[in-house]
């Protein structure tokens, strides 16, 4: 099993797309263990559009933090 961690400093570098892409091409699953930001959508939703296999699976977030920002900054700012 193959596992890919895609990262990249600011918004709107591709992090999403390059995901899509690597789901799409591996039929694997897509899982973005914490999303902040979530005024614009979640990212699972744009992957889930993206892909047009059958087999990738979109998983929920473990952490949805509603501030867009670095994890660190937005979970300070739910508390």
């Amino acid at each position: 099993m193959n596992r890919f961690f895609i990262t990249g400093i600011g918004t709107n570098v591709g992090k999403t797309v390059v995901s899509a892409i690597l789901c799409e091409a591996m039929q694997a699953d897509y899982w973005k263990p914490i999303q902040c930001g979530i005024e614009e959508g979640r990212d699972k939703d744009i992957v889930k559009k993206l892909l047009s296999n059958s087999k990738s699976v979109c998983h929920d977030e473990t952490y949805l933090l509603q501030e867009p920002a670095s994890p660190n900054i937005a979970a300070k700012k739910k508390m």
